[in-house]
């Protein structure tokens, strides 16, 4: 999951505490929006959130459907990878 992270996100700073959580982090900048994406692993399912920052923090309600997108992606190449 890590190497699909990195090679779909190379600019995030991705936090691999070694546990069952993965966590990617991109700050907003003055003309770029920010996101967070979270991973979890439980058992046998994967849990993927992202969601897209503004300033201060302020969650994007407006790149809900294409922060779904990005995810079925990654899932879709996690699935293909782990086979």
């Amino acid at each position: 999951m890590i190497e699909i992270l990195k090679q779909k996100y190379p600019m995030f700073k991705i936090d691999d505490s070694g546990q069952k959580i993965i966590r990617c982090k991109k700050k907003a900048g003055l003309f770029s929006w920010g996101k967070e994406i979270t991973v979890i692993f439980e058992e046998h399912r994967m849990y993927i959130n992202s969601t897209t920052l503004g300033r201060d923090h302020i969650k994007s309600p407006f790149h809900s459907i294409f922060n779904t997108i990005a995810m079925l992606q990654i899932n879709r190449d996690f699935q293909q990878n782990k086979s």
